[in-house]
């Protein structure tokens, strides 16, 4: 096991299961900064919203023919000639999701929950950008439910642990930091950062759409895909500390070598509006 580090300033995730429960709703809706912006574009009568109190994605480097052999069938890196591509993990603490109209699903709020994403950028076979869920943790077991639910089987699994903490430090600063097990999977994180600065960033429809896979096939295979806009109160380039531990990221249909660190970034209030395809 290799311990990564860096210090710097860096600029900067199929028909629905029959059978599978789907918790019932509880509690409010979670806040939202206005969706004016969806009107006249895909994003226009969104079935779903989510708000994630902070997030922290790291990206890291690995080398392209691991990260081929593990994208959905028909799937083609963006460069093959490449030695090496992005792969983004995004951590994840207190989601809250509002369902607005999911077939199979009752309309409502659901969690919050703490969640753990491997996103890669990839070419459909029909020549279409997407950012491919390579796997998505979630922190109880009806998210889970409820993730493959609406986006097909093997979308989510349920981590061994997964402890998410934030935290100020006796000198001000915060600190965010997490550890997952999950099979094969063990990766732990940790950032020192200044709330001081953070910049905004509101109403931006994403330009790829995501696409979930079920990752408990080898190879995997291809779920349901959705739209997204996002708005962030607040985003920061993680200028201090950025620990990522882990020398691989085990996926359970294949693994990819970490080969470096490209960045890190922390969002603060984060919503996302989501629309199926």
């Amino acid at each position: 096991m290799r311990l990564i580090r860096f210090v710097t300033i860096l600029g900067l995730v199929v028909i629905p299961v029959a059978g599978v429960s789907a918790q019932t709703p509880s509690g409010a809706p979670p806040p939202t900064f206005g969706t004016d912006y969806t009107t006249g574009t895909p994003l226009q009568n969104f079935e779903m919203r989510r708000y994630r109190d902070w997030q922290l994605t790291v990206t890291v480097t690995v080398p392209t023919s691991e990260l081929q052999a593990v994208l959905p069938v028909g799937y083609q890196v963006l460069n093959p000639a490449a030695a090496s591509s992005a792969v983004a993990i995004a951590l994840v603490y207190q989601e809250r999701a509002q369902i607005l109209a999911v077939d199979g699903v009752s309309p409502g709020s659901y969690g919050p929950v703490d969640e753990v994403l491997v996103v890669a950028a990839a070419r459909s076979p029909f020549g279409i950008v997407e950012s491919v869920i390579l796997d998505n943790l979630r922190s109880s077991q009806d998210a889970v439910n409820l993730t493959n639910t609406i986006f097909g089987p093997g979308s989510a699994r349920l981590p061994d642990r997964l402890r998410i903490r934030m935290t100020t430090q006796s000198d001000g600063l915060l600190r965010f930091s997490a550890d997952v097990d999950a099979g094969r999977l063990k990766i732990s994180a940790d950032a020192v950062f200044s709330s001081i600065g953070m910049t905004s960033s509101r109403n931006r429809p994403s330009p790829a759409p995501f696409r979930y896979v079920d990752s408990s096939t080898q190879p995997a295979m291809v779920n349901r895909s959705l739209r997204a806009g996002t708005s962030v109160d607040q985003i920061t380039i993680v200028p201090d500390a950025i620990t990522f531990k882990r020398d691989e990221i085990r996926l359970p249909h294949g693994t990819l070598t970490v080969l470096g660190i490209v960045s890190g970034r922390i969002d603060r209030w984060q919503e996302f509006v989501q629309k199926l395809q």
